[in-house]
């Protein structure tokens, strides 16, 4: 890896850091006990018994846990709701970096390297941070961009 490429994955991996405290200082995201992520509206919505908050997402990817197999949300296969925005940010992404795991359906890797590689995302895309759901051993990554009203 080339310097400035370690230098953007450790900013990324920086912002990504400060935006996440951010978030848990403005919407205490640790007191919610639910989340509901609708693919067809790109939504999470996290609950408890007081209040209500509804995120605007975009689906990076999914982690299975088992076979340590990243997918990333614009492929068809794993997602019902595929959007070109989201592969066309991986091209950019591509482009910008020489990864070609931006490019790749699918592919092997650790939750360092997803991680990493969805800190990258969210610094392209300028989102609010992101947001995870651990279900039936996949990990579900959500870049959060933007609070929408109920």
């Amino acid at each position: 890896m080339t310097t400035d490429l370690n230098k953007f994955i450790n900013a990324s991996n920086m912002l990504l850091t400060k935006k996440q405290r951010t978030l848990r200082k403005w919407f205490k995201l640790d007191t919610f006990d639910n989340c509901t992520y609708d693919s067809n509206y790109t939504t999470l919505e996290l609950k408890n018994t007081d209040n209500s908050l509804i995120f605007k997402t975009m689906l990076m990817g999914c982690y299975c846990l088992d076979s340590r197999t990243w997918f990333w949300g614009w492929d068809d296969k794993f997602s019902n709701n595929a959007s070109s925005e989201i592969k066309e940010t991986s091209k950019q992404l591509w482009e910008f970096t020489g990864i070609s795991h931006f490019m790749s359906p699918s592919f092997s890797c650790t939750k360092i390297m997803a991680n990493e590689l969805c800190a990258m995302y969210v610094k392209h895309i300028d989102a609010l941070g992101m947001y995870k759901i651990t279900e039936d051993n996949k990990i579900i990554y959500l870049a959060l961009i933007d609070t929408k009203d109920k």
